[in-house]
């Protein structure tokens, strides 16, 4: 399974667009999140997300495995809920 999450993480950071210096915004209104499906780990990773800390500094603080929060990063991304600032 390590060997797994590794591949996947270098997939996501070579091919999805996620640079560990990327910063995350909301592109959607807090409001308009309660129409959304967002799970609580989902919650979690968004609550971090404010404008200034980088997927990095987002990873260091997140309970989850790298891979995990990668994941629910990288799904937020494709339903538009967040966007990446290089």
């Amino acid at each position: 399974m390590p060997t797994a999450e590794q591949k996947f993480i270098k997939h996501v950071y070579e091919t999805g667009g996620i640079s560990p210096r990327s910063v995350p915004e909301l592109r959607v209104s807090p409001s308009d999140l309660t129409n959304e499906k967002i799970d609580p780990q989902e919650g979690f990773v968004l609550s971090r997300i404010n404008g200034s800390w980088d997927i990095q500094a987002i990873l260091s603080i997140c309970p989850f495995r790298e891979a995990d929060c990668l994941r629910m990063i990288k799904k937020l991304l494709e339903r538009g809920v967040i966007e990446l600032q290089p």
